[in-house]
């Protein structure tokens, strides 16, 4: 697999691979986007790339030799992906990572190490790496990748070459669930819309939560503004979400993008063709009558920074609570 497998990134698969061809790799990169767009995949292809023993054509791997092969099945010994170890990276990761790092790569040209999720470093993990970033060993490359990088250390984002990886076009990622994941046209337009430009949102969308599911409880919301049963409805909105477990970020996509499409019929002209839950459209136009647009970009918000809060390990119910309170008040 090349660079021209990764989907919708072409600007910043350009960028590494003017870079390999220059000679011009940096100690270390930061991938930064939203989850699900490629970058571990884009990671994975790098570290095929820099390690190849094999013919190379336009600066891609040739995926055919020892090294590659290896890579492209998780056991070489230069080639690893580290990951949150319960929620956090621990001090005791990165000191495991620094005494590694006292030798030189064992078999492939140079060492590649990333960190998934790098923004989940705890207070000692993140001060710990950062003295590695200061003083680099030669021979390694460090590849962070992070959905968040405004929660890293801005000392650890002044050590790393930046590449930004954008969300997949709306036409783009229907076009791949098409054809590499075996979506019918129906099945993707709808995943490509509700996932916000992410492969992995949209596989998850459409495994974990079904049409039944969203409808319903897409087209109760506008119940949070009916006196006095609001109230109501938003703690039981907010036990519900609770008690969803791992479903709970595809809930806050529902929302996110139900909010976003009672915008677009307030603000746009022709907004039809750019609803993501058209199949919903006069619930969204109930929804919107009640609200100005002021107050949708509050909900908006609102739902922003209930996600962050989220990501911060903040309480699930006290969190959803005060976000469903909010939007009733909206």
């Amino acid at each position: 697999m090349g660079f021209e497998q990764i989907v919708g990134q072409a600007r910043a698969t350009r960028a590494l691979q003017e870079a390999f061809a220059r000679g011009r790799i940096p100690n270390a990169y930061l991938f930064a986007g939203p989850a699900g767009v490629g970058k571990a995949t884009t990671a994975n292809i790098l570290a095929k790339l820099i390690n190849c023993e094999g013919p190379r054509q336009d600066s891609n791997p040739c995926d055919v030799c020892a090294s590659c092969r290896k890579i492209e099945h998780n056991n070489h010994m230069d080639v690893s992906t580290l990951e949150p170890d319960n929620s956090t990276f621990k001090i005791k990761q990165i000191r495991e990572l620094h005494r590694a790092l006292r030798f030189p790569p064992q078999e492939g040209k140079m060492r590649v190490l990333t960190l998934d999720g790098v923004e989940y470093l705890n207070v000692e993990a993140a001060n710990a790496f950062l003295k590695i970033l200061e003083e680099p060993p030669p021979g390694n490359l460090f590849v962070l990748i992070s959905s968040n990088p405004s929660m890293l250390l801005p000392t650890i984002l002044s050590r790393c070459q930046r590449v930004p990886f954008a969300p997949i076009n709306r036409d783009l990622l229907q076009e791949l669930l098409v054809e590499r994941h075996g979506f019918d046209q129906v099945r993707a337009e709808l995943a490509s819309g509700l996932s916000e430009g992410s492969v992995a949102r949209a596989l998850a969308l459409d495994s974990n939560l079904t049409n039944e599911e969203r409808r319903f409880f897409l087209q109760g919301l506008w119940g949070l503004h009916r006196q006095p049963k609001g109230t109501t409805l938003a703690l039981e909105l907010a036990q519900q979400l609770k008690d969803k477990g791992d479903k709970l970020p595809l809930y806050f996509d529902l929302l996110r993008t139900w909010y976003r499409d009672m915008l677009f019929l307030r603000e746009l002209e022709e907004p039809a063709r750019h609803l993501i839950h058209r199949d919903l459209q006069p619930a969204l136009e109930r929804h919107r009558a009640m609200l100005h647009t002021d107050q949708i970009y509050d909900a908006i918000r609102a739902i922003e920074h209930a996600t962050y809060a989220l990501q911060r390990r903040a309480a699930p119910l006290l969190t959803l609570e005060n976000l469903f309170l909010a939007l009733q008040f909206m």
